[in-house]
């Protein structure tokens, strides 16, 4: 009966340790606010990124705030793009994204 707190402790210690490192991740986030020139916010404006290295290109569309989110990105290089009707395409090139990073990117149409 001596041993089985040991034991017990250990199968706990081990359940928590793998269950949080299945809840982490190694993927980047895009992240930012779209504006026109007058410096409003336009919603529903369609955001893609292009992993250069792929060509694997991840979307999202601006919220009503005019934010957007692409999460889950690979490491690499990104071109971002964003485009609304009645605005000229913005295009943004040479993002360099590593794991984990969450970088801030506002667009102006």
């Amino acid at each position: 009966m001596g041993y089985t707190r040991p034991v017990l402790r250990s199968v706990l210690l081990f359940t928590v340790a793998t269950t949080a490192a299945f809840a982490q991740t190694t993927f980047a986030t895009i992240t930012g606010t779209v504006t026109d020139p007058n410096e409003a916010v336009v919603p529903n404006t369609t955001v893609e990124a292009t992993h250069l290295q792929s060509n694997y290109r991840y979307t999202a569309s601006s919220n009503q705030a005019g934010v957007y989110t692409l999460a889950q990105l690979r490491d690499g290089a990104y071109v971002l793009r964003a485009k609304a009707p009645g605005f000229k395409e913005s295009v943004i090139e040479n993002i360099q994204l590593v794991t984990l990073d969450v970088r801030r990117v506002d667009v102006r149409l």
